[in-house]
């Protein structure tokens, strides 16, 4: 179980997967960490992956915690986020530490991290390092879904669904929800579907209601 909690640092990062775009991905081992240790972050945000994933280099969970950090440290908002993902879990190599996660989170939230603002959205929902606050909640999910962040958009339409931290707005909701579905997020499609079958916030149409679900099930809802 704490080798699967610590798979979170990978499964996290893979927003940040365009950096194999970057040229660092054509570097071999030795170069990249020869830039990480001479403070490249870019380069320490890869090793890192690279230690995580075994690519190129045996696994090395403690080893990729360690650059992650270093990373993270120098301001690098991927690096951040995912740090924070590490404590949040915990796991063999991090004792669970949510206040500490929550500080990672805010440090990328605020340069923009999506996934990071996602993440503070969910603390404030879930009270967790933080006092609960559904308003706060929603101004954080309210900046990543408008930078497209699929379960921000999903999360946000569900704040208005329910009128948690805003005042309840059904058509609102079915738009946020909508734009999560489209980008493939299977919980939006399914609730889209719903939204349709019931005619919530949307003209009932059981032709998309099916649509919908089908496609919720086809990206692994049940």
């Amino acid at each position: 179980m704490k080798q699967k909690r610590n798979l979170i640092i990978i499964g996290s990062a893979i927003v940040s997967m365009a950096i194999l775009c970057c040229p660092l991905y054509a570097l071999d081992f030795k170069q990249i960490i020869e830039k990480a240790a001479s403070g490249d972050m870019d380069a320490q945000f890869k090793l890192a992956l690279m230690y995580d994933a075994g690519d190129g280099v045996p696994r090395n969970v403690a080893e990729s915690i360690k650059w992650m950090r270093k990373a993270a440290e120098q301001g690098y908002p991927s690096a951040q986020n995912v740090l924070g993902n590490t404590y949040a879990a915990g796991g063999e190599y991090v004792e669970k530490n949510v206040v500490e996660a929550l500080k990672w989170y805010r440090r990328a939230a605020e340069q923009g991290n999506t996934e990071a603002q996602s993440n503070m959205g969910k603390a404030y929902t879930n009270g967790d390092g933080v006092s609960k606050d559904s308003v706060e909640a929603v101004k954080w999910y309210r900046k990543a879904a408008e930078q497209g962040n699929a379960v921000a958009q999903f999360n946000l339409g569900l704040c208005f669904g329910k009128g948690d931290g805003v005042e309840m707005d059904k058509q609102q909701a079915v738009f946020w929800i909508r734009k999560s579905a489209e980008q493939g997020y299977a919980r939006a499609e399914s609730l889209l579907g719903d939204c349709y079958a019931a005619g919530s916030g949307v003209e009932k149409d059981l032709t998309q209601a099916a649509l919908w679900h089908y496609k919720a099930t086809n990206h692994g809802s049940k």
